[in-house]
């Protein structure tokens, strides 16, 4: 009695030790060796998209608060729309071994509407159950006097208790939304290969079925990478982030294959 349930503990021992379909190290080293062999290309989209970021926050300091810097602000968040879905294009194709050209980093307008909403979508699902946790936790805490927004600080003398279940039911929130994360996040490379916004969400639910766990180590990898990239003066980042992309095109392109998409 108490215990957890068969099926439940069999399924979690089967998605941490299963033989998985792809390999994180495997990913990594295919990231580098793809950057190595399309070097100028690669180099061109990411310094392309510096580039961006670097005016993005030149326009943010130099024009605040004025009618021009929200202009240009609105300009360039845009197109930083347009080349991100461009950039994740390319190297898909990359990854693929297909042809592709600098010029591929402005895709078609439909394809760009799709990834966007897309992304948005995804986005706002992993988001969903930590925006509940907080309303759940506000709801438990500002009845009772738990917090008083009025003085900006906690009520005196509130039950510690409270803070821990609220603690507890955002913890659970965060893991909720790990997992919707992960289960979508498959989602905007099958758009860029031609599946409908709605359609690509249960794509991405099937070819991350059982490698959950697996998909959360490599996301940990790839954070540490980039992580690493960013200490080295920042000029790292050049190099890990597009090895983080083609990576994970990689990794997608190993699923699609193991569940027979063509």
């Amino acid at each position: 009695a108490g215990a957890i349930p068969a099926p439940a503990t069999s399924l979690f021992l089967k998605e941490l030790f299963m033989t998985h379909t792809f390999s994180i190290k495997e990913a990594i080293v295919f990231g580098w060796h793809k950057l190595k062999a399309h070097s100028s290309l690669v180099f061109g989209v990411v310094l392309t998209m510096f580039a961006l970021q670097v005016a993005s926050n030149l326009v943010e300091k130099g024009l605040h608060d004025t009618a021009i810097g929200v202009a240009a602000s609105i300009v360039l968040a845009v197109l930083g729309v347009v080349l991100g879905a461009g950039m994740t294009l390319i190297f898909m194709r990359l990854a693929k071994g297909e042809h592709t050209q600098y010029s591929d980093i402005v895709p078609k307008l439909g394809l760009v509407w799709k990834y966007f909403v897309t992304s948005l979508l995804t986005g706002l699902i992993s988001l969903l159950p930590l925006m509940a946790g907080a309303l759940v936790s506000l709801a438990l805490l500002v009845p009772t006097g738990a917090i008083n927004f009025s003085e900006g600080a906690p009520a005196d003398g509130s039950p510690v208790v409270l803070f821990v279940l609220a603690g507890a039911i955002m913890l659970v929130a965060l893991g909720f939304a790990i997992y919707f994360a992960i289960r979508y996040s498959m989602a905007r490379l099958a758009v860029l290969e031609g599946a409908d916004i709605m359609e690509s969400l249960p794509k991405s639910t099937k070819l991350t079925h059982n490698v959950k766990w697996h998909l959360v180590l490599f996301a940990i990898a790839i954070v540490g990478l980039n992580i690493l990239g960013l200490l080295a003066l920042v000029v790292g980042l050049l190099i890990t982030i597009p090895v983080s992309v083609l990576a994970f095109a990689h990794v997608y392109l190993k699923l699609k294959s193991h569940h027979g998409h063509n």
